[in-house]
Protein backbone atom coordinates (compact mmCIF):
# COMPACT_ATOMS: atom_id res chain seq x y z
CA UNK A 1 0.00 0.00 0.00
CA UNK A 2 0.98 3.64 -0.32
CA UNK A 3 0.53 6.59 1.99
CA UNK A 4 0.27 9.96 0.27
CA UNK A 5 0.45 13.33 2.00
CA UNK A 6 -0.79 16.29 -0.01
CA UNK A 7 -0.40 19.95 0.95
CA UNK A 8 -1.92 23.10 -0.44
CA UNK A 9 -2.27 26.76 0.44
CA UNK A 10 -5.69 27.95 1.52
CA UNK A 11 -7.18 31.30 0.50
CA UNK A 12 -6.20 34.14 2.87
CA UNK A 13 -9.84 34.80 3.82
CA UNK A 14 -10.63 31.20 4.83
CA UNK A 15 -12.55 30.72 8.07
CA UNK A 16 -12.99 27.60 10.16
CA UNK A 17 -16.61 27.37 9.01
CA UNK A 18 -15.68 27.63 5.32
CA UNK A 19 -12.85 25.12 5.70
CA UNK A 20 -15.07 22.57 7.45
CA UNK A 21 -17.87 23.05 4.91
CA UNK A 22 -15.43 22.46 2.05
CA UNK A 23 -14.09 19.33 3.74
CA UNK A 24 -17.61 17.97 4.21
CA UNK A 25 -18.58 18.82 0.62
CA UNK A 26 -15.60 16.81 -0.64
CA UNK A 27 -16.72 13.56 1.03
CA UNK A 28 -18.58 12.21 -2.05
CA UNK A 29 -15.38 12.54 -4.11
CA UNK A 30 -13.64 10.01 -1.85
CA UNK A 31 -16.50 7.59 -1.11
CA UNK A 32 -16.11 4.59 -3.41
CA UNK A 33 -12.94 5.95 -5.04
CA UNK A 34 -11.14 2.95 -6.59
CA UNK A 35 -8.14 1.92 -4.53
CA UNK A 36 -8.62 4.49 -1.75
CA UNK A 37 -8.55 2.71 1.60
CA UNK A 38 -8.63 5.73 3.91
CA UNK A 39 -8.56 9.54 3.68
CA UNK A 40 -7.86 12.19 6.33
CA UNK A 41 -8.44 15.89 5.72
CA UNK A 42 -6.95 18.57 7.97
CA UNK A 43 -5.83 22.17 8.03
CA UNK A 44 -3.85 24.76 9.92
CA UNK A 45 -5.92 27.94 9.68
CA UNK A 46 -3.14 30.16 11.06
CA UNK A 47 -0.70 28.96 8.41
CA UNK A 48 -3.47 28.84 5.76
CA UNK A 49 -2.48 25.30 4.79
CA UNK A 50 -4.51 22.16 4.22
CA UNK A 51 -3.37 18.56 4.13
CA UNK A 52 -4.80 15.33 2.88
CA UNK A 53 -3.46 11.99 4.06
CA UNK A 54 -4.47 9.03 1.91
CA UNK A 55 -3.90 5.30 2.07
CA UNK A 56 -3.98 3.76 -1.42
CA UNK A 57 -3.88 0.13 -2.49
CA UNK A 58 -1.51 0.93 -5.39
CA UNK A 59 0.59 3.82 -6.61
CA UNK A 60 -1.15 3.67 -10.00
CA UNK A 61 -4.55 4.21 -8.38
CA UNK A 62 -3.22 7.30 -6.62
CA UNK A 63 -1.65 8.66 -9.80
CA UNK A 64 -4.89 8.16 -11.75
CA UNK A 65 -6.86 9.95 -9.04
CA UNK A 66 -4.33 12.77 -8.64
CA UNK A 67 -4.18 13.49 -12.38
CA UNK A 68 -7.89 14.38 -12.24
CA UNK A 69 -8.03 15.88 -8.76
CA UNK A 70 -5.10 18.29 -9.00
CA UNK A 71 -6.81 20.28 -11.77
CA UNK A 72 -10.01 20.49 -9.73
CA UNK A 73 -8.14 21.56 -6.60
CA UNK A 74 -6.22 24.22 -8.51
CA UNK A 75 -9.48 25.59 -9.95
CA UNK A 76 -11.05 25.75 -6.47
CA UNK A 77 -8.10 27.14 -4.51
CA UNK A 78 -5.86 28.78 -7.10
CA UNK A 79 -2.90 26.66 -6.00
CA UNK A 80 -1.55 23.34 -7.15
CA UNK A 81 -1.26 20.71 -4.40
CA UNK A 82 2.13 19.22 -3.63
CA UNK A 83 2.48 15.62 -2.52
CA UNK A 84 4.80 13.04 -1.04
CA UNK A 85 4.27 9.31 -1.50
CA UNK A 86 5.52 6.56 0.81
CA UNK A 87 5.48 2.79 0.45
CA UNK A 88 3.51 1.49 3.43
CA UNK A 89 3.97 -2.21 4.18
CA UNK A 90 2.95 -2.00 7.88
CA UNK A 91 -0.30 -0.53 9.22
CA UNK A 92 -1.37 -0.57 12.88
CA UNK A 93 -5.01 0.35 13.52
CA UNK A 94 -5.71 0.60 17.25
CA UNK A 95 -9.39 1.40 16.78
CA UNK A 96 -10.11 -1.88 14.98
CA UNK A 97 -7.24 -3.71 16.72
CA UNK A 98 -5.97 -4.67 13.26
CA UNK A 99 -2.37 -5.02 12.10
CA UNK A 100 -1.64 -5.32 8.38
CA UNK A 101 1.77 -6.51 7.23
CA UNK A 102 2.35 -6.79 3.49
CA UNK A 103 5.38 -7.37 1.29
CA UNK A 104 7.26 -4.19 0.52
CA UNK A 105 5.70 -2.74 -2.65
CA UNK A 106 7.82 -2.63 -5.77
CA UNK A 107 8.43 0.82 -7.19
Amino acid sequence: MYTVITRLQLPPDITAEKAKAHMEESIPVYKGCPGLVRKYIGCDLEAKQAIGVYLWETREQFETYFARASAMIKAQTGTEPQYEIFETPVIVDNKSDEVIIEPFPKG
